[in-house]
């Protein structure tokens, strides 16, 4: 009720929406508690709000490594989400899985387990469109390296796309680069140009 009409009276046709694995299933001695079923109710409660105004959601879980009950539970619940919820337009795996406050296991672990979560997903949802990545800003070394990891490992080839996060740490959008020349007007364009070069050399498709 507060900001649904932002979103529909600012002319907004996507939002994104994170979801934290903790708050929503049990650990693997944990049943799953009845605080967390109503966590995952009042989920589907916007959800459902988003679809009656035609909204397009990104989902974003925030997943722990696979290989616990948890992570299947959990990715099996985003499935269903993606089939229950017209709004639900994809899936992005992760929120800045380079900074380790978010994502505090290595590249490799989240190549892994971003794999393990889409087979699940792609299992009940083929057609949902899930993206990898995800990292803070666009040509920052240390988020670079990480996603370059992610990719050696062979991540992108169970996913349909990928995104990242262009921050322009203290430069207009409009113009400028943390890439090339600051003051290049077309510093964006060229970074975005040289982004998706990069990702070529891995996957070509």
């Amino acid at each position: 009720e507060y900001t649904m009409p932002y979103l529909l009276e600012g002319g907004f046709s996507w939002a994104r929406e994170p979801l934290y694995q903790g708050f929503f299933v049990g650990d693997k001695d944990e049943a799953t508690s009845e605080k967390k079923i109503a966590n995952r109710a009042k989920v589907e409660e916007y959800l459902q709000k988003y679809s009656d105004v035609e909204a397009k959601i990104l989902l974003c879980p925030m997943f722990t490594r696979s290989g616990r009950p948890a992570f299947d539970e959990f990715f099996d619940w985003i499935a269903d989400l993606s089939l229950k919820y017209p709004c639900v337009k994809g899936i992005e795996m992760h929120n800045e899985p380079n900074l380790k406050h978010f994502w505090g296991w290595s590249a490799s672990d989240y190549a892994q387990s971003c794999i393990d979560g889409i087979s699940i997903i792609k299992k009940k949802n083929p057609s949902v469109p899930v993206s990898i990545g995800s990292i803070s800003h666009l040509w920052w070394g240390p988020g670079i390296k990480f996603l370059q990891t992610s990719l050696k490992a062979g991540v992108l080839e169970h996913a349909d796309g990928i995104t990242t996060h262009p921050y322009r740490q203290g430069i207009a959008p409009e113009g400028g680069s943390m890439h090339c020349d600051k003051n290049d007007p077309n510093g964006l364009e060229k970074e975005l140009v040289d982004f998706w070069a990069m990702i070529q050399k891995y996957n070509p498709n």
